[in-house]
């Protein structure tokens, strides 16, 4: 089965499947709550620029727009991307493409990483497209902000202790070690 759906590539989360709608709308209503209760937080709104890397879907690139914000949303695949929505829509490939010019206020990279293997070399292209100030996001493990270029840390958030990110569920481990502590030194690396 695992098989049938995987596309001509071999890649299993193609956003050409017929599948990729139905997985966009759960990982919406998944995520999107948590992704724009920092967003809010962070005070993203008019005036500030916002790089939605790996969109997928439209919803996040929608609701920064919806909050003022001036947003480019890329992927590999934009198809599932208005073109005449709110917003800037370009197709990028984070592995092998510069950071799109001017600098950004927000980048917001949910589930991107995950999928390259040269992760380091993403991760510091995401942290040299943000401004001075700018925050760098990745909610999907529930923790906020995990950079902050040029500035202390950001609102409601400790210098002291970073967030740990969770690696068991309800006493199991939920996979394999597969680095989820990487990002935190990578970061430190990339800044």
């Amino acid at each position: 089965m695992i098989g049938a759906m995987a596309s001509h590539d071999g890649y299993l989360l193609d956003n050409r499947q017929v599948e990729a709608g139905t997985r966009f709308t759960a990982m919406a209503q998944l995520f999107d709550p948590v992704t724009f209760r920092h967003v809010d937080r962070l005070g993203i709104g008019p005036g500030r620029r916002c790089w939605e890397v790996g969109a997928g879907g439209p919803t996040v690139p929608e609701g920064l727009a919806r909050r003022g914000a001036d947003v480019l949303a890329t992927d590999l695949d934009t198809s599932w991307l208005p073109a005449d929505g709110p917003y800037e829509v370009r197709r990028h490939d984070l592995a092998a493409d510069p950071p799109p010019d001017g600098g950004f206020d927000l980048v917001h990279a949910r589930l991107v990483l995950v999928h390259l293997p040269a992760r380091a070399a993403a991760l510091a292209t995401l942290v040299d497209a943000l401004r001075p100030g700018g925050y760098l996001l990745r909610p999907a493990g529930g923790g906020g902000p995990e950079y902050r270029r040029g500035a202390g840390p950001a609102p409601g958030q400790h210098r002291r202790r970073p967030a740990r990110p969770r690696t068991r569920a309800a006493g199991r481990r939920v996979g394999p070690p597969v680095g989820l502590r990487w990002g935190q030194g990578a970061l430190s690396a990339a800044a």
